[in-house]
Formats: structure tokens, sequence, C-alpha cells
């Protein structure tokens, strides 16, 4: 490998090569979509899929949405903080979860608008609300890949024009910096050295030893994240904090007014068309929601808790689960990190609610 590189750098322009190798090797696969869309044909047939690693999952869920022949009566729509939350937990085998990692509320909106577009008649909707969807300054830009299925949906469907949002450009140049990145180089380059295979392969088993992705959308940890120690994950929890802001919560002093107008727009949206509404509120690590506690720039997040559960309680929506851990009696063998509970404490979650 070294004597290849070697040769490469005599002949070829360094500035070359990386926009060569990030083109063609693509290690995240954001310029081909093959990838996605060949993730998508194995799920709809019933084949799980593992070994999956950067891909762009909003373009997986418009795949799959589109492909699917049959559709769910339930869907999960959150972030990752939500994407264990599977059919057998649920008790409900006519179950699509549609998580996506760090899902802004622009996710939820256009997530679903793809289940509506695709002419499904969606009978509930569980939710994953996480204190950021009303933060204006989470981010979070991922969503602006689902954009034109956003835009018409709140102006059509909930009568609304989103102005704080810059509409798409006709050419979306973002992905395309990532040409001449060298970080995205050398994410390849890790690749390389640490024998990381991206190739993704069907499967019949649930749990693998790569990232899964399961035929109801929802997902299972590699097996390094699985199996981490008692002391790895008070370790990634320290690390979650470690982040300064914490993940998403940076500038988030009061409730967007156009967030919250969208957000109540939708769910009025759903329930005026006989959607039945679920709401869910994972917990936090304890080191985290203890870290919240002492330091008041967090506590919007108890503030937007208390939002939402008002929220529920006028709208005869059922809510489950809480970002405060002690509601659960949750410790460190509940989680996978600071964010992320594990199968044991979703299960639990669910079965108190009945």
């Amino acid at each position: 490998m070294k004597i290849f590189f070697k040769t490469l750098l005599y002949f070829i322009p360094i500035p070359i090569i990386i926009v060569v190798v990030n083109y063609f090797i693509d290690p995240a696969n954001i310029f081909h979509p093959d990838y996605e869309k060949g993730i998508a044909d194995y799920l709809v047939t019933g084949k799980n899929v593992t070994n999956v690693v950067n891909y762009n999952e909003r373009m997986l869920q418009k795949y799959f949405i589109e492909k699917i022949s049959s559709c769910p009566g339930t869907i999960v729509l959150g972030s990752s903080r939500i994407m264990q939350i599977n059919s057998v937990i649920v008790k409900d085998e006519n179950l699509i979860n549609s998580g996506v990692s760090g899902a802004s509320l622009q996710d939820l909106v256009s997530i679903y608008s793809l289940y509506e577009k695709k002419g499904c008649k969606i009978k509930k909707v569980i939710l994953g609300l996480d204190p950021w969807i009303l933060n204006e300054n989470n981010t979070q830009e991922r969503w602006k890949t689902l954009a034109d299925d956003y835009y018409p949906f709140v102006k059509n469907k909930l009568n609304f024009v989103d102005e704080f949002h810059v509409k798409k450009p006709l050419f979306n140049i973002g992905k395309y910096r990532e040409l001449v990145s060298s970080s995205y180089f050398k994410t390849y380059l890790e690749y390389v050295f640490k024998g990381i295979n991206k190739n993704y392969i069907p499967t019949n088993r649930i749990i693998n030893d790569g990232f899964t992705r399961l035929t109801d959308g929802s997902i299972y940890y590699d097996k390094i994240y699985r199996e981490a120690s008692d002391g790895e994950i008070k370790t990634r929890a320290k690390n979650a904090i470690a982040q300064n802001p914490v993940y998403s919560l940076g500038d988030f002093i009061n409730f967007s007014h156009e967030y919250k107008v969208i957000f109540i727009k939708f769910i009025e949206y759903l329930q005026h068309n006989g959607i039945e509404v679920e709401f869910f509120l994972s917990p936090y690590h304890p080191i985290v929601y203890d870290y919240f506690k002492k330091n008041t720039y967090y506590h919007i997040v108890f503030q937007t808790e208390t939002f939402f559960r008002k929220f529920a309680s006028t709208h005869q929506i059922n809510i489950l689960g809480s970002y405060d851990p002690e509601k659960y009696s949750f410790d460190n063998s509940y989680f996978y990190d600071g964010f992320h509970c594990n199968e044991k404490a979703i299960n639990l979650i669910f079965e108190n609610s009945h």
C-alpha cells in the first residue's frame, strides 16, 4: 500500500489524487446513491442489512419508502435515540422505524410527507422528541437532503411558510466541497489502514458484528459498541458532556417561534387526519442528565420536556419515557453512551406504559 501511494505522489499532484479518491472511492457514499438504493432493495425484500457504514440516512428513507410494496400502519419518527424501537418491543408487526441520526423537526415532517406522498394511510405515529427540535440553532443541516419534500408540505398541508431557512438552491454545492476536502481523504486512509470494509451484507440475522439495519427500519449497533464495559460506557457519557455545547443544544435560550408553530401545526394535522400520535422521550445517561441539572445553561432541556408534556395533555396524546433516567431508575447498565439507551431500557419504557 505504501509503494502504491509513493507511486501516485510521484506521477500525480496531491490535489488531483484527493479529488479522484474522494469521488471514486467515496468513503461516506455521498456521490454515489447506489449505496442507499442497494440497502433499500434488500430491506424491502425481507433481508436485514449488516456492515452498513457512512451513508445518507435521509436518502435511504426516501428510497425505502418509495420501494415498499405495502404500507405500515405505525411509523416511528425521530433521531438515533429512538432507532432501536422495533416491531417486537412495540408488539406491532406492521411497524416501520424511519428514524435518522440527529433528526430535526424538518426531518420528522419531511419523512412523514414521504409516506403520505406514497399514498400510505398511516394509523399511528410514534414521535421521538428530542429537546433540540425546538432549537433553531441546533446546527442540524442533514434534513436539507429532503428540502424538496419539506417545503411543499409545510406550505400546502400546514399552511405555513418556513421563513427561517432559505430555500434550497437549484444546485446544492454543499457535498461537492468534499471533493477537495483533506479530512474526507483521511477518512479513506482510515478505512485502508483499519481494514474497514464498507460493503454492506444482506443477512437473516438480527445481531451481527457490524452495524445492522433491520427490515422494520430499526437498528442494532455493531458488536464493539454493544458489548462495551461499564467503564467504557461511562467514558462515552463523560465525552458527551465534554462537548461544548452538548450535542445540538448550543445557543438554546428560548424555543424557536417558527419551530413551535410548525410542531403544533404538524401534530394537529396528523390528528385531524385521524392518526394516533404518541410521544417518546428518550432518557439521557445519568452523567449527562446530572450535568444538565448542575448547569443552568441546559435547564431549557427540562423546560422542553414540560412543554411536550403539557402539549400531550391538552391534545390527548400518550407520552412515554422521560429525559430523566431516574424516572425509570436507569443506571449505567441501561445505556450504550451518553445519549442512547439500550434495548433493555426501551423495552422497559414500553412495558411500563401499559
